[in-house]
């Protein structure tokens, strides 16, 4: 029989997304926008939100180069700044889909 910390991401139950904390009822684990709530065996509820700016990340991380490579290219502080304040996943999508517009550009030009 698996133990809990035989159990993988996609193995792990998933974890109820609710519109507001209910007053009954009360999951032990939950998201609430984007704050995880659970609570323990000795009654303590404890929430985390899960927002992690990309500056942060950026400490933790320096492995980011499609990040990396957009704002050396663009050598623009008010872009650094704002994706710095986004949440990691989507300044990473926001660098993905803006190499991928440049890319297609470039091909079209070549293509001309």
């Amino acid at each position: 029989m698996p133990t809990p910390t035989d159990e993988t991401a996609s193995d792990a139950p998933k974890v109820p997304v609710l519109q507001v904390i209910p007053k009954r009822n009360v999951p032990r684990y939950f998201m609430v926008g984007d704050t995880f709530h659970g609570s323990f065996d000795d009654g303590t509820t404890l929430t985390l939100r899960l927002f992690f700016p990309t500056g942060r990340v950026r400490v933790m991380d320096d492995d980011l180069p499609m990040l990396d490579q957009l704002l050396f290219l663009s050598d623009d502080t008010d872009l650094k700044d704002g994706l710095d304040a986004q949440d990691f996943n989507e300044a990473k999508a926001f660098a993905i889909k803006a190499m991928t517009a440049y890319e297609e550009r470039q091909q079209a030009r070549l293509g001309e």
